[in-house]
């Protein structure tokens, strides 16, 4: 069972936040061309694109416990910024406050404002990676992100 009593159903390691339908849809596209590369990391299986802080956070409840890997976080979401949601997920010591995640689970910021970085890292994400940045190829950036962040504790992406 998940939180609260729901029943915890499917095993997705990849969520992506983003609420702009275009560049969601870019990014699925990504993730399966990519998927020989996300099972190097152990994110192999479906991944989910959620618009919402409140579709993530429903989402993770009907997640099989510690099978979520990777959270990459829009800041600006439809439901507003992303901070309320990112303290759902971390406590104050930067773990992993939700059963879903793996204990080894990363959380990616992404944003065009680039002030949003101190807050992705004050707010105890692993990381940031700027929409300024060619979003083709952005899955290629998460998995050079992950790459870094296996000997650091944050890496970012302008």
């Amino acid at each position: 069972m998940g939180p609260m009593g729901t029943a915890a159903i499917t095993r997705t390691p990849v969520i992506i936040v983003e609420d702009n339908i275009g560049i969601a849809f870019l990014l699925a596209e990504q993730l399966r061309a990519e998927a020989e590369q996300l099972h190097a990391f152990d994110m192999d299986g479906q991944h989910q694109i959620v618009a919402s802080g409140y579709r993530l956070l429903r989402t993770l409840d009907a997640q099989v416990e510690q099978t979520v890997r990777l959270i990459i976080l829009d800041y600006m979401l439809s439901d507003g910024e992303c901070l309320p949601v990112l303290a759902r997920l971390r406590d104050e010591e930067g773990k992993n406050a939700h059963p879903a995640l793996h204990p080894e689970a990363r959380i990616i910021g992404w944003s065009a404002n680039e002030q949003s970085v101190t807050t992705f890292r004050a707010a105890r994400a692993d990381g940031f990676i700027s929409k300024h940045r060619d979003p083709k190829l952005l899955i290629q950036d998460v998995l050079h992100t992950l790459q870094r962040l296996h000997n650091a504790d944050w890496f970012e992406l302008r």
